[in-house]
């Protein structure tokens, strides 16, 4: 009896006063900080113009936007005495009209990092699935949120831009449902709802 009590039932005990102490949230906390508005054009003068393909017209190379351009980070703290895990919600982001006149288009994907945006970054986030950061006991993690603009957009010069896609304030940053599924046209066909509780970036041109 005593071999069960010591072999079983107390490793019990152990693990489940373990998973306890795991899900108290005190001493834990999550800031969220985006950037209130994005400059198109300083975007594109970010981009080093030797590198990129040459106008028809032009022996200098014209801007083209960057493969990611960071929107925020997320700052997580874990003032206890054990690791917590806490997870990245699945991001979306929507070019927005603030007056509704336009059809909301897909401005890219979201992406995390933990420090610049790389393919091959721990928190790449792929459609559809969440990812998840690991703070240590009393330590302190900063995650950047990145948008990787579509392909349309990267494929056009700074004017054809501005021609193209002024008249839309907003950059929206949503959280995709949870149930995996993805959407070729995921923006324009959200409620306004959606994307009304979204975080809103203002789009200086």
């Amino acid at each position: 009896m005593r071999k069960i009590i010591f072999g079983i039932v107390i490793p019990l005990i152990v693990i489940v006063v373990l998973a306890i102490l795991g899900s108290v949230e005190t001493g834990f906390s999550v800031d969220n900080n985006y950037l209130k508005e994005i400059s198109v054009k300083e975007a594109f003068s970010d981009i080093a113009l030797p590198t990129l393909p040459k106008s028809v017209n032009s022996d200098r190379a014209l801007p083209a936007l960057p493969e990611s351009v960071k929107i925020g980070e997320i700052k997580i703290k874990n003032d206890y005495f054990l690791a917590r895990r806490h997870n990245l919600p699945n991001l979306g982001a929507c070019l927005v009209d603030e007056e509704w006149a336009l059809r909301p288009l897909d401005a890219g994907n979201i992406r995390y990092s933990e420090g610049d945006f790389s393919p091959d970054s721990e928190f790449y986030s792929d459609y559809g699935n969440e990812r998840s950061v690991e703070v240590g006991a009393y330590s302190e993690e900063e995650v950047r949120i990145y948008v990787e603009p579509s392909y349309i957009f990267q494929r056009q010069n700074y004017s054809e831009l501005v021609e193209a896609y002024r008249n839309y304030d907003n950059l929206v940053v949503y959280e995709r449902e949870k149930n995996g599924r993805y959407y070729y046209d995921q923006c324009g066909s959200l409620d306004e709802d959606i994307l009304e509780e979204g975080v809103k970036i203002d789009l200086v041109f």
